[in-house]
């Protein structure tokens, strides 16, 4: 019971995707300000390693998303077993959803869900793969993003957040003008667990884009 408790409250931290509390203010609302996003210094450095030749060379726009995040207990493909996990040993299938707001796409809503690893007792992280993303714009658009792989931390006592995870995510496409969209990214997400059950994880997601 201890073991599964665990898998649900840190699992439910990653979906990507999270995020902070306050809205995003008005330098991270639109493209006329897309110039005026600053990274972490090693995130960009991170992301410019892993991105392909024409993100390098300034083909992309800086993408900046400040989100929460809510395992969703009501959803019935929750829990182990649960949803599409076809891997056997990532049996634990985990839904978030959240809203928050991101340049580029303004205010959106979200549903991310993955397949996470059992924790063993007394292991600090927990595996998780196969993170499907999709953020919801205002304007009835869509973007979708996949994250392959990923590891849950947990955040020894005392601290605010009980978790913690920063991973590579991939842009993927869309619908509308993100219909075409490439690109690469990473999470930047802190888990905070409910006394009542499940979690709440704040986001910042970082990510270079192409919008063909």
């Amino acid at each position: 019971m201890n073991t599964l408790k665990l898998l649900i409250g840190t699992c439910c931290l990653m979906t990507i995707l999270c995020s902070c509390d306050k809205v995003a203010d008005a330098s991270e609302q639109g493209s006329a300000h897309d110039q005026e996003i600053v990274f972490k210094e090693e995130v960009e450095q991170a992301l410019l390693k892993w991105t392909p030749k024409k993100i390098r060379n300034g083909k992309a726009k800086k993408l900046k998303a400040s989100f929460f995040t809510e395992q969703d207990l009501t959803d019935p493909r929750l829990g182990v077993e649960g949803g599409n996990c076809e891997d056997q040993s990532y049996p634990f299938f985990n839904v978030q959803k959240g809203e928050g707001n991101a340049n580029v796409l303004g205010k959106f809503k979200t549903e991310i869900t993955f397949c996470a690893k059992p924790p063993a007792e007394g292991d600090l992280t927990v595996d998780y793969k196969g993170g499907q993303g999709t953020f919801y714009t205002e304007a009835g658009h869509e973007l979708h993003i996949e994250i392959p792989t990923g590891v849950v931390k947990l955040i020894s006592p005392p601290s605010e957040f009980q978790a913690a995870f920063q991973d590579r995510f991939i842009i993927t496409g869309g619908t509308g003008p993100y219909k075409s969209a490439s690109g690469v990214g990473m999470t930047d997400s802190f888990v905070k667990f409910k006394p009542e059950g499940g979690d709440r994880t704040q986001h910042t997601w970082y990510a270079f884009v192409i919008l063909d």
